[in-house]
């Protein structure tokens, strides 16, 4: 699975460009960031129309550094099914 990372806050994302994508959005909590040699593994628990979903996945160290990712910090998911891939945003 190939992983794009865009943190909205440090990239100038506008607003009104989030507001237009948020709806095919997961919002979610990161509970786990394992850092391997080059690549992390996130687990993230989402909640979408009511339902409680568990997303795992891997994303680039230097990502995870640059973002801050870390436990606890709340995150939305675009799941891309077409490509097998996902964006991560996290907003400040």
């Amino acid at each position: 699975m190939s992983v794009l990372v865009k943190d909205v806050s440090k990239y100038g994302w506008e607003p009104e460009t989030f507001e237009k994508i948020k709806k095919h959005l997961f919002p979610g909590i990161v509970l786990e960031v394992d850092k391997g040699h080059f690549n992390s593994s996130i687990l993230v628990k989402m909640k979408k129309r009511g339902k409680e979903l568990l997303f795992s996945g891997m994303v680039s160290n230097k990502v995870v550094e640059r973002m801050g990712l870390k436990k606890g910090d709340k995150v939305y998911i675009l799941i891309e099914p077409k490509t097998e891939s996902f964006t991560i945003f996290k907003k400040d």
